[in-house]
């Protein structure tokens, strides 16, 4: 979750936040567990006003933003139906008496009476999400006439109650891990997802991945949420079951530095100005998650030759400073080499054609589900 909208810098302009008034939200979300019980995880930490959410409901997705009739369940927070998320706080429901199984979509109700603005979200949620005409749709199935919206207002997380303790992998990154430029559910993480699901090896996967987000930020923040290093405690460490860390980031530390250089007609940052940070901010993650008695994993940075405006060969000296550091002495519990099987033979600088969604920097289709297929499931103590 990041605030929003995001201050304008010298990468991204103005946005504008989202507002609901009279109007319910339905947000979709995948859940990696099965259990017989759940609790919904509320965030309003961005936010500098309360949030009165006056009912809220969970049901079974089936279609669109259809939710399956008889699934629809109330949630409560404290016995009553109304919701008030503090300015910088977070707020857990009551637990739902309800079965569900690993790979379940599953669809959450808020509806907001008065009017709102969302000042905590994750933006590019990869899949569709709604928003409804005038009205409390919390007890309908049918959202007849809804609207889309692109990412998940105040919904941080939905935790299961498990049978066995869990042993949850968290992917904290960027865009890469996000999934973006993916068709739904075809993300790096969705497919991992199912390759464990199939190896009947039970290990949520949550996805901690934002949009041009930063490992370290040290020359600024200038694309989406807190950098890595800044938010590894609260969007992974100090979530409920986890045992397994998969990091992957350091190309927006590379490309949205160069931009914001060129935007100030300043030089070009070198290699050790771009990479260094990273190398640090990497170190401290592992070091952090090491003190919580969790397994790491590091995967190297895919390649970005041809990338409109953030390639230069400062950038690219700075990406193979970072690999071999991840490969050679970074110490973590193991490593994925995306590079190495992403970067096409004749041209190591750049992405395999085939995996190449486009625009020279994120993974088609097929190259998500490469970089999954890559990960050996033994890393999470699978067969």
């Amino acid at each position: 979750m990041l605030r929003s909208p995001t201050p304008a810098n010298s990468v991204i302009g103005p946005q504008r936040a989202l507002s609901v008034s009279n109007q319910t939200l339905r947000e979709t979300v995948r859940v990696g567990s099965a259990g017989e019980r759940l609790r919904l995880v509320l965030d309003n930490r961005f936010g500098d006003t309360p949030v009165t959410i006056d009912s809220v409901s969970i049901g079974r997705l089936a279609v669109g933003s259809t939710l399956s009739k008889d699934s629809l369940r109330q949630v409560l927070f404290g016995g009553k139906r109304q919701a008030v998320l503090a300015p910088g706080r977070q707020l857990v429901s009551d637990a739902v008496n309800e079965r569900v199984q690993a790979g379940e979509q599953l669809g959450v109700s808020l509806y907001v009476a008065g009017s709102a603005k969302v000042q905590t979200w994750h933006p590019d949620s990869r899949v569709m999400q709604f928003i409804s005409g005038q009205g409390d749709r919390t007890d309908a199935a049918a959202m007849n006439d809804a609207d889309n919206v692109s990412g998940i207002a105040w919904l941080t997380r939905i935790d299961v109650a498990t049978t066995t303790p869990a042993k949850a992998v968290v992917a904290l990154g960027d865009s890469i891990t996000n999934g973006y430029r993916s068709s739904a559910m075809t993300g790096w993480t969705d497919i991992l997802q199912d390759r464990l699901d199939v190896a009947k090896c039970s290990r949520p996967v949550l996805n901690a991945g934002i949009d041009g987000n930063q490992v370290a930020a040290s020359r600024g923040t200038f694309g989406l949420g807190h950098a890595m290093d800044q938010r590894v405690g609260h969007d992974v460490l100090d979530v409920p079951g986890v045992r397994y860390v998969f990091l992957l980031g350091g190309i927006n530390d590379i490309g949205l530095s160069t931009i914001d250089a060129r935007a100030r007609h300043q030089p070009t940052p070198s290699a050790a100005a771009l990479a260094d940070p990273v190398i640090a901010a990497q170190k401290k993650i592992i070091a952090m998650a090491h003190a919580k008695g969790l397994l790491v994993f590091g995967g190297t940075v895919l390649p970005f030759e041809q990338t409109t405006r953030t390639y230069t060969a400062q950038g690219e000296a700075a990406r193979e400073k970072i690999n071999a550091w991840i490969r050679r002495s970074a110490g973590f519990d193991g490593v994925v080499d995306f590079d190495a099987f992403m970067r096409d033979p004749a041209h190591p600088e750049r992405l395999k054609a085939a995996f190449n969604s486009g625009d020279d920097l994120h993974p088609s289709d097929a190259g998500y589900r490469a970089m999954a297929e890559h990960i050996p499931l033994k890393l999470f103590g699978c067969p």
